[in-house]
């Protein structure tokens, strides 16, 4: 049996929901899903400019002290 001809993309996407989609999700959580609902592209872009440094300084913080 070969692969299907598209197979390396849908690997890539499995690979990117993994890892991106992960982290946006856990944010989501944190801030709360309606946070960012119904917004405009541009003040999320800014607004995820200071949520995800946040999120990496929650995780440092936690690996550090566990």
């Amino acid at each position: 049996m070969t692969p299907w001809e598209h197979e390396p993309v849908l690997e890539a996407k499995r690979i990117r929901r993994r890892t991106v989609e992960h982290v946006v999700g856990r944010i989501e959580d944190w801030m709360g899903r309606s946070h960012s609902e119904g917004r405009r592209l541009p003040n999320i872009g800014t607004e995820m400019h200071s949520d995800v440094p946040a999120y990496n300084g929650k995780r440092i913080i936690a690996a550090m002290s566990g």
